[in-house]
Protein backbone atom coordinates (compact mmCIF):
# COMPACT_ATOMS: atom_id res chain seq x y z
CA UNK A 1 0.00 0.00 0.00
CA UNK A 2 1.13 3.53 -0.60
CA UNK A 3 2.07 5.84 2.09
CA UNK A 4 -0.01 8.10 3.66
CA UNK A 5 2.02 11.15 2.53
CA UNK A 6 2.10 10.18 -0.90
CA UNK A 7 -1.75 9.89 -1.14
CA UNK A 8 -2.31 13.30 0.01
CA UNK A 9 0.39 14.38 -2.74
CA UNK A 10 -1.29 12.04 -5.09
CA UNK A 11 -4.80 13.70 -4.32
CA UNK A 12 -3.19 17.00 -4.45
CA UNK A 13 -2.48 16.23 -8.00
CA UNK A 14 -5.22 14.77 -9.57
CA UNK A 15 -6.95 18.11 -8.02
CA UNK A 16 -4.36 20.09 -9.79
CA UNK A 17 -5.33 18.25 -13.11
CA UNK A 18 -9.20 18.81 -12.47
CA UNK A 19 -8.84 22.98 -11.69
CA UNK A 20 -6.34 23.37 -14.83
CA UNK A 21 -8.32 20.79 -17.19
CA UNK A 22 -5.89 19.41 -18.23
CA UNK A 23 -7.61 16.49 -19.76
CA UNK A 24 -4.52 13.99 -20.59
CA UNK A 25 -4.06 14.68 -17.14
CA UNK A 26 -6.79 13.91 -15.93
CA UNK A 27 -6.78 10.90 -17.53
CA UNK A 28 -3.69 9.47 -16.14
CA UNK A 29 -3.85 10.40 -12.55
CA UNK A 30 -7.85 9.20 -12.45
CA UNK A 31 -5.86 5.81 -14.12
CA UNK A 32 -3.05 5.52 -11.04
CA UNK A 33 -6.32 6.21 -8.69
CA UNK A 34 -8.87 3.74 -9.91
CA UNK A 35 -5.40 1.49 -10.58
CA UNK A 36 -4.77 1.96 -7.01
CA UNK A 37 -7.77 1.21 -5.94
CA UNK A 38 -7.54 -2.48 -7.49
CA UNK A 39 -4.47 -3.60 -6.43
CA UNK A 40 -5.24 -2.52 -2.73
CA UNK A 41 -8.72 -4.10 -3.26
CA UNK A 42 -6.92 -7.35 -4.88
CA UNK A 43 -10.27 -7.92 -5.87
CA UNK A 44 -10.83 -10.29 -9.54
CA UNK A 45 -14.66 -8.91 -9.86
CA UNK A 46 -13.42 -5.08 -9.36
CA UNK A 47 -10.88 -5.77 -11.59
CA UNK A 48 -13.19 -7.08 -14.65
CA UNK A 49 -15.93 -4.24 -13.86
CA UNK A 50 -13.62 -1.53 -14.58
CA UNK A 51 -12.43 -3.96 -17.79
CA UNK A 52 -15.81 -3.64 -18.68
CA UNK A 53 -16.51 0.15 -18.03
CA UNK A 54 -13.31 1.21 -19.84
CA UNK A 55 -14.08 -1.29 -23.30
CA UNK A 56 -17.25 0.68 -23.24
CA UNK A 57 -16.37 4.31 -22.15
CA UNK A 58 -12.26 5.24 -22.37
CA UNK A 59 -11.11 6.90 -19.78
CA UNK A 60 -10.81 10.51 -21.49
CA UNK A 61 -14.60 10.40 -21.70
CA UNK A 62 -15.21 10.90 -18.06
CA UNK A 63 -13.16 14.23 -17.24
CA UNK A 64 -15.52 15.60 -19.95
CA UNK A 65 -18.83 14.78 -18.51
CA UNK A 66 -20.52 17.68 -16.88
CA UNK A 67 -19.77 17.66 -13.10
CA UNK A 68 -17.59 14.71 -13.24
CA UNK A 69 -14.22 16.43 -11.86
CA UNK A 70 -15.74 18.05 -8.50
CA UNK A 71 -17.61 15.07 -7.86
CA UNK A 72 -14.73 12.55 -8.75
CA UNK A 73 -12.37 15.06 -6.58
CA UNK A 74 -15.39 14.57 -3.79
CA UNK A 75 -15.23 10.55 -4.08
CA UNK A 76 -11.55 10.20 -4.28
CA UNK A 77 -10.80 12.30 -0.91
CA UNK A 78 -13.02 10.02 0.68
CA UNK A 79 -12.02 6.57 -0.45
CA UNK A 80 -8.03 7.48 0.25
CA UNK A 81 -9.33 9.16 3.48
CA UNK A 82 -10.87 5.93 4.48
CA UNK A 83 -7.62 3.90 3.11
CA UNK A 84 -5.25 6.10 5.45
CA UNK A 85 -7.43 5.74 8.57
CA UNK A 86 -7.49 1.72 7.60
CA UNK A 87 -11.78 1.33 7.48
CA UNK A 88 -11.61 -0.68 4.67
CA UNK A 89 -15.54 -0.80 4.88
CA UNK A 90 -15.93 2.93 4.56
CA UNK A 91 -13.30 2.52 1.76
CA UNK A 92 -15.64 -0.04 0.18
CA UNK A 93 -18.91 2.51 0.92
CA UNK A 94 -17.01 5.19 -0.61
CA UNK A 95 -16.11 3.57 -3.69
CA UNK A 96 -19.48 2.19 -4.13
CA UNK A 97 -20.94 5.66 -4.05
CA UNK A 98 -18.37 7.23 -6.68
CA UNK A 99 -19.64 4.31 -9.18
CA UNK A 100 -23.36 5.40 -8.34
CA UNK A 101 -22.81 8.64 -8.65
CA UNK A 102 -20.70 8.07 -12.31
CA UNK A 103 -23.81 5.97 -13.50
CA UNK A 104 -25.90 8.42 -14.71
CA UNK A 105 -23.24 10.69 -16.43
CA UNK A 106 -21.88 7.64 -18.47
CA UNK A 107 -25.28 6.37 -19.40
CA UNK A 108 -26.30 9.95 -20.80
CA UNK A 109 -22.99 9.92 -22.68
CA UNK A 110 -22.96 6.33 -23.76
CA UNK A 111 -26.93 7.21 -24.89
CA UNK A 112 -26.14 10.22 -26.97
CA UNK A 113 -23.44 8.00 -28.34
CA UNK A 114 -26.06 4.77 -29.53
CA UNK A 115 -23.59 2.51 -27.44
CA UNK A 116 -26.63 1.57 -25.50
CA UNK A 117 -30.58 2.36 -25.77
CA UNK A 118 -32.34 4.19 -23.25
CA UNK A 119 -35.46 2.16 -21.28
Amino acid sequence: YVAAGSDYFFAFRLVKAYQHTDVDRMVQLNHEFHRLINVVADSPKLTQFMSGITRYAPEAVFPTLEGWPDLSIRDHRRVIAALQAGDGEAARTAMAEHFEVGVAPLTEHLCARGVIREG
